[in-house]
């Protein structure tokens, strides 16, 4: 966290979009939580108030996310590894988010700031310099208190399905757009296979709006009805995860958000197809690494069906 300059930044799953960034007028952590919970000690006129609030109310109406155009989030970065949370996501499929005060990416071009983990990252530096008073770190604490209190109060969980098929929207578009051209390029099936590809992708955007109009319809009395789409809702993010692993990374086996093999610290979408991309070109045995491209435009398209029918109602599993 950073005093001078500094704004909100977020990186988070797909599900997680919504109860992080909705603006103020649809928002349960937005503007409410901010002049509700959020700022009790702070004047309706200090900085982090309004740093917050225009994080909502303004940054987060009409941007686009990678690229994409079909639906606006506020911009939230993919998680990648380096942090607590690598093993939950990455080995298990647990939903994650990180949330902080940072400083202005857009006037500091750097990674990280400078005393980042070294031996002059201090209390000190903290409460002198970086972060007087605690300000900043009391505003995030509290957003993550009523993030915290919004999961575990919820009848049902405030997650959305379908933003994350909207995501895998995206990700399959510029996956597309960097790779598609190579990629028919190649003689054999390759380009019924990106068919068979989109196709997937298009199922689970279905299947998650079917799934969401399934909510509206719900009956909030009937706890078996509570408890399968809750269950339902958690096992989206788990369907991605391949026992298997990722080639050469057993360990990382999410197969959409997995951090990528060539900056352990960024996410990659699709990292198995795009991994086995990685500069086929210049491979002194392009064909090998071909081969790999085809088992994992074959694993991915599986995946996703599979993940898509953990959406459906069970006795309509095979319809």
């Amino acid at each position: 966290m950073y005093i001078h300059n500094s704004e909100p930044d977020s990186e988070a799953c797909s599900m997680f979009y919504r109860s992080r960034t909705q603006t103020p007028k649809k928002c349960q952590l937005g503007e409410k939580l901010f002049m509700i919970h959020g700022l009790k000690a702070f004047p309706r006129k200090t900085k982090i108030f309004h740093s917050m609030l225009n994080y909502y109310s303004t940054q987060c109406v009409g941007q686009t996310m990678v690229n994409f155009t079909m639906h606006c989030f506020c911009s939230i970065g993919n998680l990648g590894s380096g942090s607590d949370y690598t093993t939950f996501l990455n080995r298990i499929g647990v939903p994650c988010l990180d949330t902080r005060y940072t400083y202005n990416t857009n006037k500091w071009k750097m990674s990280s700031y400078p005393l980042y983990h070294s031996v002059y990252e201090t209390y000190h530096l903290m409460s002198n310099y970086i972060d007087p008073g605690f300000k900043y770190n009391q505003a995030v604490t509290r957003l993550w208190g009523e993030m915290a209190r919004s999961l575990s109060d919820q009848l049902v969980l405030p997650m959305n399905v379908t933003d994350y098929a909207i995501t895998i929207q995206a990700m399959h578009f510029n996956f597309i757009s960097d790779y598609g051209p190579l990629i028919k390029m190649k003689k054999g099936n390759f380009t019924k296979r990106l068919d068979y590809l989109r196709e997937a992708v298009d199922t689970v955007l279905n299947s998650a709006k079917a799934f969401e109009v399934k909510l509206q319809n719900l009956n909030r009395n009937n706890p078996l009805q509570v408890r399968m789409v809750n269950d339902q809702i958690i096992q989206l993010e788990r369907g991605f995860i391949d026992p298997a692993g990722l080639p050469g990374r057993p360990l990382m086996r999410h197969l959409l958000f997995a951090p990528s093999s060539h900056n352990s610290y960024a996410g990659a979408s699709f990292p198995g197809l795009v991994d086995s991309l990685f500069d086929i070109e210049k491979d002194p045995n392009p064909e090998k690494r071909w081969k790999l491209v085809e088992q994992q435009l074959a694993v991915m398209t599986f995946t996703l069906q599979s993940a898509a029918s953990t959406l459906n109602d069970v006795v309509k599993f095979h319809t």
